[in-house]
């Protein structure tokens, strides 16, 4: 009962502070129900990942916050969606979620045929974590030292391969992306998530990728790869001498990855508002920022209703790359 007064206190704390109204559905009863047992975090990709990561940080954190035990599990394979399928059939109880990257919410069930999901149908998304830019990355035998550069290189040289964490990842639309703007074609290699790509990269099996600069600043550091811009509007702080593409002359590759915690769907309204609170009041810990920012993220706790606007947004933005072969081909 400790931590179920705990949470009471918070959530007395942040409504009276922030003026936050959590509906008709809140009452404190409803709050003593939940959670009635431990709460697991499936992350669904390989660890060394972006999404490890952020569930290692935020477990003792929503801990604290919901005043029960948090456990992370890896159910990897299928490029996350072994992993989501795994949480779209859990019980709707809120005592099953998933850390998953922006972009296995995005997948489009018509397009990737046997994920054995729909995101759209099976999965609450709750709250946006975390988000980060992505940095181009070549292999330093490459002769190219900017992006200008790499660009030439790639109308020349179609067999480059591109590293990606699954097709339909960002990774892979990003590159598709940027192949397109320079007028090039690329082959593409697809890994079991950004912990696999990273080190097929510094193995010299793959010739780039695009990956976020916490998974690469070390390699760029030791002069292992080489980091040619990045996809934010400004300069990552774990690369801060690294241009942005606006600022290298292509400003339309402004983008982001970033990672969620999602729900089954069908959780009831009370349990979906507390969680969506404690996992707001976890982030928001000034310690859980800053190992977060320590690791290139920017901490962003954006509830359901920004995160639905934000999906739309993308998956018009991403559907012709999704459905179309493009310039990218994948490597045999």
């Amino acid at each position: 009962m400790a931590g179920h007064s705990r949470f009471l206190l918070l959530l007395a704390l942040i409504v009276g502070v922030t003026g936050l109204t959590l509906g008709p559905s809140w009452t404190a009863r409803d709050s003593t129900r939940f959670p009635s047992q431990p709460i697991t975090l499936v992350v669904p990709l390989p660890p060394g990942g972006v999404s490890q990561r952020l569930a290692d940080v935020l477990a003792p954190a929503l801990s604290r916050s919901l005043g029960a035990p948090v456990n992370v599990y890896s159910i990897a394979g299928e490029s996350g969606a072994r992993g989501a399928r795994y949480v779209a059939q859990a019980t709707p109880d809120g005592h099953t979620l998933l850390v998953t990257p922006s972009t296995l919410l995005l997948l489009d069930p018509a397009i990737v045929t046997n994920a054995g999901f729909s995101p759209q149908r099976d999965l609450d998304p709750l709250i946006m974590a975390v988000r980060s830019p992505l940095v181009l990355v070549v292999r330093s035998e490459l002769a190219v030292t900017s992006l200008a550069e790499f660009a030439a290189y790639l109308r020349t040289q179609p067999d480059t391969s591109f590293g990606a964490s699954g097709r339909g990842s960002i990774n892979d639309l990003v590159a598709g992306e940027f192949l397109r703007t320079i007028g090039a074609n690329g082959r593409l290699a697809y890994f079991q998530g950004g912990g696999a790509v990273v080190p097929a990269l510094l193995a010299g099996d793959i010739q780039a990728s695009f990956q976020a600069p916490s998974l690469v600043a070390d390699a760029v550091a030791r002069g292992e790869v080489r980091a040619l811009a990045v996809t934010g509007s400004v300069p990552s702080p774990l690369l801060p001498n690294v241009p942005t593409f606006a600022e290298s002359g292509m400003p339309q590759m402004d983008a982001y990855t970033w990672q969620a915690v999602a729900a089954p769907a069908g959780l009831p309204p009370s349990v979906r508002d507390a969680l969506e609170l404690a996992l707001r009041i976890a982030l928001l810990e000034h310690g859980v920022m800053g190992q977060l920012q320590t690791n290139g993220l920017e901490v962003v706790a954006s509830g359901s209703r920004q995160i639905s606007r934000v999906l739309a947004t993308e998956r018009r933005r991403w559907l012709e790359i999704m459905t179309s072969d493009g310039s990218l081909r994948p490597s045999r």
